[in-house]
């Protein structure tokens, strides 16, 4: 583990900042192996785990392009766990698989806009198994203006920044205590907070 964040980890940091602006402005680096960073942040059972990663080259006909980046997330608020996604830094053809290849084995994951997943846990449960083991994965995928881009990720220091994240984010954590508070009449038309607009990758 190095203590200092590496190149990859602060390229994953504009991704997640790109991705989820609220929620990544100072995670905790829980460590740097290899290719991959550990984070954390929230607090008991809101607590959000991840390990991430960026790609060691990236290959396809592109002008330009947003960061890109492979997360396995543990998040305890939702009870999900071992969850894979992958961000393209540009929005995926409508319709379009994302290839997934872990050393010689595939997966094949849906895609909504610049994210694409496992389409159930056990695919989750499956990749990351693979991946513990493997020493690259190999993300294929189509923009929605139709150029294909491969992006290769080194898995070097995968299975040690995933210990750390589930160290932080347990599968079998205990829930955190909530105060039940009695809710104040809310007056008719009250307008509800509204959601940040998300940053648009650009498109290669």
């Amino acid at each position: 583990m190095t203590g200092k964040i590496s190149l990859a980890a602060a390229s994953v940091l504009l991704v997640l900042a790109m991705v989820a602006p609220a929620a990544a402005e100072n995670p905790e680096v829980l460590g740097t192996f290899g290719e991959w960073t550990a984070f954390a942040e929230g607090q008991a059972g809101a607590k959000l785990c991840y390990a991430a990663s960026a790609p060691v080259k990236k290959e396809g006909k592109y002008s330009s392009r947003g960061d890109a980046a492979v997360l396995v997330t543990n998040n305890l608020g939702d009870k999900t766990f071992d969850v894979v996604s992958v961000v393209a830094g540009y929005d995926y053809q409508p319709g379009q698989d994302v290839l997934v290849q872990v050393d010689e084995r595939k997966f094949t994951l849906f895609s909504k806009d610049d994210r694409a997943w496992n389409s159930d846990s056990a695919g989750d449960k499956a990749m990351v198994a693979e991946m513990k083991k493997s020493g690259k994965l190999i993300v294929i995928g189509t923009s929605n203006k139709g150029t294909r881009t491969t992006d290769t990720y080194s898995l070097s220091g995968f299975g040690k920044a995933y210990e750390a994240m589930v160290k932080a984010c347990p599968e079998h954590a205990k829930p955190a205590k909530t105060e039940t508070k009695a809710k104040k009449p809310e007056a008719k038309g009250a307008p509800k907070p509204a959601s940040g607009a998300d940053k648009k990758n650009k498109q290669p």
